[in-house]
């Protein structure tokens, strides 16, 4: 089968989203008698029919509303593509950039960046949002996995480290950072990041905690949630060191690397931004705000 040209396909995609001919025409900035002729054309491709006369107006076959719907999947926002291209590589002020993250990541963001075009924050776990930036549906990807691809720039972003948050109504006296503490531990309830918290479970198995005796009392997937459970005194959670406890309820204690590891975050995008001056400007902004904080 020969290659169909694009604008064709797209003509015919706009003719069958417009009211009538004269519609599609207005919406392809071409005449009448020019989209008919591109409709006619691009049925030449085909051995089946596109359309039929049903009056006077033309109307899909089955195959032709088959082929509409597998083409709109496709190029029914061929136009936004096109102009999020223009914008995204003109004046930052006049772009509309998408970033991805988990949400943890988005919360210490949204306030602090000064970039003066749009942005839109979304939350995603990892593999959506490789997913939406190598199908052109975000720009900015912060995540805790290197993909497996060429087709995305990925560099190292920052590192989360963990601290150890204790209710002291749990442990009335400030603890030390030992093997006594998680003999305590031990026996009192926790909380974690999801059901299955793989940072909390690391941690327990390095201090040789029984994981299937770990009473673990409450579990949600937002770690500012988790800190105002464990200030509520309902038990000991494993939280990033930029949750900070300040009410004065909890005992705070670091967790040294040797325990636990920090947690490696890159940021991610596709190869084509490189040389986008403001792009790189946006980069070192959220790079510079998430190492500090």
């Amino acid at each position: 089968m020969s290659t169909i040209p694009i604008h064709l396909l797209n003509a015919f995609v706009i003719f069958n989203e417009s009211k009538n001919i004269d519609a599609a025409a207005a919406s392809l900035q071409i005449t009448q008698p020019a989209l008919s002729k591109q409709l006619k054309q691009l049925e030449s491709f085909f051995s089946q029919r596109i359309f039929v006369i049903s009056g006077r107006k033309k109307v899909l076959t089955p195959f032709g509303q088959d082929l509409h719907k597998r083409l709109q999947e496709r190029l029914g926002n061929l136009q936004d593509v096109i102009g999020e291209t223009i914008t995204l590589h003109g004046q930052p002020e006049s772009s509309l950039v998408r970033i991805v993250a988990r949400r943890g990541v988005l919360d210490r963001l949204a306030s602090c960046i000064r970039f003066p075009g749009r942005i839109y924050f979304r939350e995603e776990a990892n593999e959506k949002a490789l997913e939406d930036l190598l199908n052109l549906k975000a720009e900015i990807g912060i995540i805790h996995k290197v993909p497996n691809t060429s087709e995305l720039v990925v560099k190292p972003l920052f590192k989360e480290r963990f601290h150890l948050v204790v209710p002291k109504k749990m442990l009335s006296k400030r603890p030390s950072y030992g093997e006594v503490l998680f003999q305590d531990l031990q026996n009192l309830p926790c909380l974690g990041y999801r059901p299955d918290d793989e940072i909390l479970n690391s941690l327990c198995e390095k201090k040789s905690i029984d994981l299937k005796k770990l009473k673990v009392l409450r579990a949600t997937e937002n770690y500012q949630s988790l800190a105002e459970i464990a200030s509520a005194g309902l038990g000991w959670a494993v939280l990033p060191t930029y949750i900070h406890i300040q009410d004065g309820r909890c005992w705070v204690l670091p967790i040294p690397e040797r325990d636990l590891a920090a947690k490696p975050f890159f940021v991610a995008y596709r190869p084509q931004f490189a040389k986008v001056p403001w792009f790189s400007e946006l980069l070192s902004e959220i790079k510079q705000y998430l190492a500090t904080s």
